[in-house]
C-alpha cells in the first residue's frame, strides 16, 4: 500500500487551509500572521519536511533550535504540532483500513461459508454483509472485518 508522506501531506494540508491557495512560503507566512493562524505549525512542518532551509531560517528561527534529528518523534510528542500530527497519522491509517477491509472480503469471496454465516459470525446484519461483498467499505467496521478472520479464515 502506497502511505502519503509527510512532505505530500503537509504540501496538501498547507495548500488547502490557506487563502491564497498555493505553497508560496512567503505568501503564507504573512497569511499568518494576519489572522490564519491554524497554518504556523503546519507551515512550518513543510518547510521542514521539504529542506527549505532558508524559509525556516527567516521566518522559524526559534523553532528551528527546538527540533532534534529525530523530528517525527518531536512532532508527535510536542503538544503545538499533535494536532496536524495526529490528522497526518489518521490519513495514513484510514488508507490502511480500506486496504485491509479490501483484503478481508477477497478472502470472504473465495471461501464457501454463506453470506447469513459470515452476517452472524461477526454479528452485522445479513444485508450490511452483501453490501460489503459488493464493495461497500462503509457496511462492516474493521473491528467485525477482524472478527471474521479469526473466526472463519
Amino acid at each position: 500500500m502506497r502511505t502519503v508522506s509527510l512532505q505530500t501531506y503537509s504540501r496538501q494540508y498547507v495548500k488547502t487551509h490557506s487563502m491564497c491557495k498555493n505553497t508560496d512560503v512567503d505568501q503564507l507566512f504573512l497569511e499568518t500572521q494576519n489572522g490564519n493562524s491554524v497554518l504556523y505549525y503546519p507551515l512550518f512542518m513543510y518547510c521542514y519536511s521539504n529542506g527549505k532551509s532558508r524559509m525556516l531560517k527567516k521566518y522559524f528561527a526559534d523553532l528551528c533550535a527546538e527540533v532534534p534529528e529525530d523530528y517525527l518523534s518531536f512532532f508527535e510528542t510536542d503538544e503545538r504540532f499533535s494536532q496536524f500530527y495526529s490528522s497526518f497519522i489518521s490519513v495514513n491509517l484510514r488508507k490502511d483500513d480500506t486496504e485491509f477491509k479490501d483484503n478481508v472480503r477477497k478472502m470472504l469471496l473465495n471461501t464457501s461459508y454463506t453470506k447469513y454465516k459470515m452476517a452472524k459470525t461477526c454479528g452485522a446484519q445479513p444485508a450490511n454483509m452483501l453490501a460489503f461483498l459488493k464493495g461497500d467499505n462503509t457496511k462492516l467496521s474493521r473491528v467485525k472485518c477482524s472478527i471474521l478472520v479469526q473466526e472463519l479464515l
